[in-house]
């Protein structure tokens, strides 16, 4: 079945896709940077260079790393990576329920050989 995929044109700040958004809901799932990147499948360093453009492409955070010691460490989304992170799904399910019609019909035009 065909799927909507959505990424959001953020101008000279980049593209924010639902890839990123699923990296940052890792993210905050397992309350740490690495782990949530591990359970998306990236390795270290490609978790923290996405999160890195994530975090200059707006005006604050999406992520807040808390160092290590007695409490042990780990991420949160702020109030901000929370709020993109809804703000996002919201526009994917509307834009679902929107072209669902339309996704239905593409099932029959898709050849049956791929």
């Amino acid at each position: 079945m065909p799927r909507l995929v959505i990424d959001i044109d953020l101008g000279r700040s980049g593209t924010l896709s639902g890839d990123d958004i699923r990296l940052l809901e890792l993210i905050d799932q397992k309350g740490s940077i690495t782990a949530g990147g591990r359970a998306h499948g990236l390795r270290f360093r490609q978790t923290w260079e996405r999160l890195n453009t994530m975090n200059h492409a707006f005006n604050a955070k999406l992520v807040e790393a808390h160092a290590g010691g007695a409490d042990g460490g780990g991420s949160e989304l702020t109030s901000l990576g929370r709020e993109v992170v809804r703000r996002y799904r919201a526009i994917e399910a509307g834009a679902a329920q929107t072209s669902a019609a339309d996704l239905a019909a593409f099932q029959a035009l898709i050849s049956r050989r791929s």
